[in-house]
């Protein structure tokens, strides 16, 4: 604007002086004027230089009304920084104010809405930027943006390992499904939640596990992850119902060797086991395509252990058999919305029936193997309980 305004006042300078020096072309350099009788092209040359006249009064008109124009801006502009530091000043705590305030001005606090006030051109950049700001905060989070779990809150993922001897590395005894779950997960939360607080967790089965402050999602069946055994007996004790993973059949030593899971009702059995005792007593060929189903639950409820409001929560993701955990993974990754849509931030218990191909690798002892590398197990959910 500066720049324009300089711009005009040449050219109004410029048009004067081309006046003056047509009218004193016509003057003699020296001696009294003689008396000349004037000529059309004289009277030409007079409309013409009045005419010019008349255009230089008019771009004044128009630079004075520019000037007028911009006086107004300013004034405007005032008020404007002058209005928003007295709402900053409102919003922001007194004391935070204060502490923004060189040392000798610390005890008035509203010396910066006067500070402000002057006139613009009394106003350094420094003064305003010292003026009290409102924090930036992040935008809010969703429920399904965070996976339910509790915003500005660490999330800790327990991925456990197979029972193995103590000598080997852990990474020699994970379960692939556990780990892609795993990874499942993680990347439900790093999608959609900036910022997060992400945290991974290996943890040995017969561990001495102690409770963890923050959100927690367990991988996994109990009685396998140490995170899982404890959430699940905490919701038994604390509701009364049947929910979770029970042993249904034991060998002659009496380990289990069939699982099955409730979330408040019967105990159902993993359709895999009689799937599999089905594909032994036939006759099956090698690389034959068979589909295995599962049973398996995502559990989300509020972290026991969290003392701090708002609480923190608890996100269990686990099959009675490994596949079925990461297809419940998968749907969480893929659905999580129909579930927030339904249950919202309550507890809920959810039962999914999950589907998997395989191909036979060997027929005498049905060995199975996945039938597509890059195929992910499905999820159907087939039932449900709010829990509250």
């Amino acid at each position: 604007m500066t720049l324009q305004l300089l711009a005009l006042g040449v050219t109004l300078v410029l048009l004067v002086m081309t006046v003056r020096f047509a009218r004193s072309d016509r003057q003699p350099a020296t001696g009294p004027a003689a008396p000349r009788v004037l000529t059309p092209v004289d009277v030409k040359e007079r409309e013409r230089i009045g005419a010019a006249l008349a255009d230089v009064e008019q771009a004044s008109s128009r630079i004075e009304g520019a000037i007028r124009d911009i006086g107004s801006s300013i004034d405007s502009w005032s008020g404007t920084i002058v209005h928003a530091a007295r709402t900053l000043n409102q919003l922001r705590p007194a004391a935070t104010a204060t502490e923004t305030l060189p040392p000798a001005e610390a005890s008035t606090v509203e010396f910066a809405d006067r500070r402000v006030a002057k006139p613009l051109a009394e106003v350094s950049l420094d003064m305003i930027v010292q003026a009290p700001r409102l924090p930036i905060k992040a935008p809010a989070l969703s429920g399904t943006q965070t996976l339910g779990f509790t915003p500005d809150r660490p999330v800790t993922v327990f991925m456990p390992t197979l029972p193995r001897d103590p000598s080997l590395a852990w990474r020699q005894a994970v379960a692939v499904e556990d780990s892609l779950a795993t990874k499942l997960v993680m990347r439900a939360v790093l999608d959609s939640w900036p910022g997060v607080d992400l945290r991974t967790l290996i943890v040995d089965p017969d561990s001495d596990w102690r409770p963890q402050d923050g959100n927690v999602c367990a991988i996994c069946r109990e009685h396998r992850n140490p995170m899982t055994t404890a959430l699940l007996s905490h919701l038994r004790e604390k509701t009364g119902r049947t929910i979770g993973f029970f042993p249904k059949a034991r060998d002659a030593a009496g380990n289990p060797t069939e699982w099955g899971v409730s979330i408040g009702g019967e105990v159902r059995v993993s359709p895999s086991y009689e799937q599999e005792r089905e594909l032994e007593a036939q006759s099956v060929l090698v690389d034959e395509r068979v589909e295995l189903r599962d049973l398996a639950v995502a559990i989300h409820l509020d972290n026991p252990w969290d003392t701090e409001v708002p609480q923190s929560k608890a996100l269990v993701v686990a099959g009675v058999r490994a596949f079925g955990t990461w297809g419940v993974a998968n749907y969480l990754r893929t659905r999580f919305d129909t579930l927030y849509d339904r249950f919202g931030d309550k507890r809920f218990a959810c039962l999914f029936e999950v589907r998997r191909k395989y191909r036979v690798g060997r027929a005498d002892t049905v060995v199975l193997y996945p039938a597509d590398h890059d195929g992910v197990p499905t999820a159907e959910l087939i039932d449900w309980d709010p829990l509250d």
